[in-house]
């Protein structure tokens, strides 16, 4: 790993020394320092050695050395200050003199979702109408690609229907200009749905002769009667607003896992 004779370590400007202490190497009762030149911690280091004899040591050692120069550490070696100012996806080992990295990349992606999120609940009927809009907008996208598609393919003699394609253009032009309808389509059946589904629950607890069924169960079947109703009356305003909290709590989610999986990838 390191030559029998080592050379002086090599001076930078300032009389500063470039040389860093990779560790110690006992020879008999004697412990000496070996030494390498910063200019080459950017490479590969080959250890061989057999089984519990301390090959995980050298790397710690060079880790701790970088941290205690102020270096950064991050994947794929260490970079120097200035560069790590200008770079979004490095990680600080070391603070000193009160300097940090700017925050990665991935932290900040989690931040702009916990924000968008926030604001989806406070302003629920905004973006669940933004929601819906956006869906229209991507069906429409789709519905023209596979239409472009399925004529190419008919032009080379491929029997393909094209009911389809022209289906999601339509249906995509209409929901972009009238996102209303969409959200009251979605109410009707969604409110719908909870109603049927507290109806049959109630039923099927009747007809099991149940004595005395769990009281939570009961207002579970009653509140989805209950919210299916409601939901169906405020019509498009309503299930703007359960769009919106929906996809506000889903982006809230979805950030903070961001931001813990960013805290454990160094």
């Amino acid at each position: 790993m390191f030559p029998p004779l080592a050379s002086l370590p090599t001076r930078g400007r300032a009389g500063q020394s470039r040389a860093a202490p990779v560790g110690d190497l006992a020879a008999g009762s004697r412990q000496n320092w070996v030494w390498m030149d910063i200019g080459e911690r950017v490479g590969h280091r080959l250890v061989l050695a057999t089984t519990r004899v301390g090959k995980t040591r050298p790397a710690e050692l060079l880790i701790t050395r970088d941290i205690r120069r102020g270096d950064v550490v991050r994947r794929g070696g260490t970079v120097s200050r200035t560069e790590c100012n200008h770079a979004l996806d490095c990680e600080c080992l070391a603070n000193t003199e009160n300097w940090s990295c700017p925050v990665s990349s991935t932290k900040v992606l989690a931040i702009v979702s916990v924000l968008l999120g926030v604001a989806a609940i406070v302003l629920p009927y905004f973006f669940g109408t933004l929601a819906v809009m956006v869906l229209g907008g991507v069906m429409l996208a789709s519905g023209v690609v596979a239409l472009l598609f399925v004529n190419d393919a008919r032009r080379q003699g491929v029997p393909v229907s094209v009911f389809g394609p022209w289906a999601q253009v339509l249906l995509g032009t209409v929901i972009l200009i009238w996102p209303e309808l969409a959200l009251w389509v979605v109410a009707v059946l969604l409110g719908g749905g909870l109603i049927l589904s507290g109806i049959t629950g109630l039923t099927a607890l009747r007809d099991a002769g149940v004595v005395n069924p769990p009281l939570l169960r009961k207002i579970g079947l009653w509140g989805s009667i209950v919210l299916g109703a409601l939901l169906i009356v405020m019509g498009a305003f309503g299930s703007a607003i359960l769009l919106g909290l929906v996809l506000g709590i889903a982006l809230i989610n979805a950030g903070l896992q961001q931001w813990r999986e960013a805290d454990l990838v160094l």
